[in-house]
């Protein structure tokens, strides 16, 4: 189990060349970018540690305004050392070859600010007067307390999936094997009693390879598939997560629940329909959004989600103009992520392994006897084999 109180120090080879990626003031974190060991490039969540003493001796000063966030803020550590947690068990699904379709955790460290001004080449207090934060407890309080760093593998070159989705050098077969990749690694997050609930676009990343690559995927006893493919999706973000065996996340509330579906409660559809109906809204002009090629409304939009959408007693014309009306009325709102999540039957989706089965993915689909002589280069994948150890 993860214990940010027995992390070792930072040192030289946490994190070098960094840089300030995220300046939002009110947010509790902040995002580095920089490179580790043989310069393979990293992200850095940095986010600080509260002791109780410290809270004691700080809150009773603080208007009420500047009392709640120190109370979110808090709340919020405990969701980062959960999301810790939580990255352990992803990198666990990596290493058992369960799927390859996440961002790797590599090291989490306990650091002082110092150290983190250093790698940035500003004075610490230059860097704490962009925290909402400091202004909340006093930059000399904050400078002295610990900081939690999360390091994480970033991609050389990647785009998140809505910018990738509307690149004009992407086709179809393109879009769909990643849509493959993300909705198999949905299903291997289930099976392991993984809920990730906040999976918009902007949290899957689309790595692109030198080269195109095969990745093989075993479903069952009977159903396997070949990918060959430039592309690898990549999910990660996983504060707002939720996994049955480590228990409730302290960073959710009841009322995250009930507006954006934020619970610590397993929903065994929430992310597959979260991603479908971010999809939908791709296909939504009228929206703001890029403009998606042709070739890509007509497969992704008016086939596959017309289809994976249906229900038996609403036409997927109405189910999918729906969805649309309520982003178009409801731009504004972010966080209230699909009003049909409260009323949409379990009937009216299909689920991860009908869609998977389904004879939009028939060109990847590949024989066991097939699969069995291929030259195993590490690019095999199955949801059996997490039950194996």
């Amino acid at each position: 189990m993860f214990d940010p109180n027995k992390l070792s120090a930072c040192d030289e080879e946490t994190i070098r060349n960094a840089y300030m990626i995220k300046k939002n003031s009110v947010s509790p974190s902040i995002i580095l970018f920089g490179t580790r060991y043989y310069n393979e490039p990293v992200a850095a969540k940095i986010f600080t540690l509260f002791e109780r003493n410290v809270i004691t001796s700080v809150r009773q000063y603080l208007s009420t305004r500047n009392r709640n966030y120190l109370d979110f803020y808090i709340r919020a550590m405990h969701g980062l050392i959960y999301e810790c947690q939580v990255y352990q068990v992803i990198n666990r699904l990596m290493d058992y070859n369960v799927s390859p379709n996440f961002v790797r955790l590599y090291t989490v460290e306990r650091c002082d600010y110092n150290f983190i001004a250093s790698l940035l080449k500003r004075p610490v207090e230059a860097m704490l007067n962009t925290l909402e934060l400091a202004k909340v407890i006093g930059v000399n309080i904050l400078k002295k307390l610990p900081v939690l760093v999360i390091v994480t593998r970033r991609p050389k070159i990647s785009n998140d999936f809505m910018t990738f989705l509307s690149r004009k050098d992407i086709v179809y077969e393109d879009i769909m094997d990643v849509i493959f990749q993300i909705i198999y690694t949905l299903k291997a997050l289930i099976v392991n009693g993984v809920s990730h609930q906040d999976l918009h676009l902007s949290n899957i990343l689309v790595e692109e390879l030198d080269q195109r690559t095969d990745l093989f995927y075993t479903i069952d006893d009977k159903t396997s598939f070949q990918v060959r493919t430039r592309f690898i999706a990549r999910l990660f973000d996983w504060d707002t997560a939720y996994v049955k065996s480590l228990g409730k996340n302290k960073f959710l509330s009841p009322e995250d629940c009930q507006t954006y579906g934020h619970c610590n409660v397993s929903n065994r559809k929430f992310d597959l329909f979260l991603f479908l109906c971010r999809l939908s809204m791709m296909c939504s002009n009228d929206l703001g959004y890029r403009k998606l090629s042709s070739s890509v409304k007509q497969g992704m939009c008016d086939n596959f989600l017309m289809d994976v959408f249906k229900a038996a007693s609403t036409s997927s014309e109405q189910l999918y103009d729906n969805i649309k009306k309520y982003w178009y009325n409801n731009k504004s709102d972010q966080g209230f992520y699909c009003f049909l999540r409260n009323h949409l039957p379990d009937a009216v989706m299909k689920d991860h392994l009908w869609i998977l089965k389904s004879p939009y993915f028939d060109r990847l689909r590949i024989s066991t006897s097939e699969i069995k002589i291929k030259d195993k280069k590490g690019n095999m994948y199955s949801l059996r084999n997490i039950m194996k150890n």
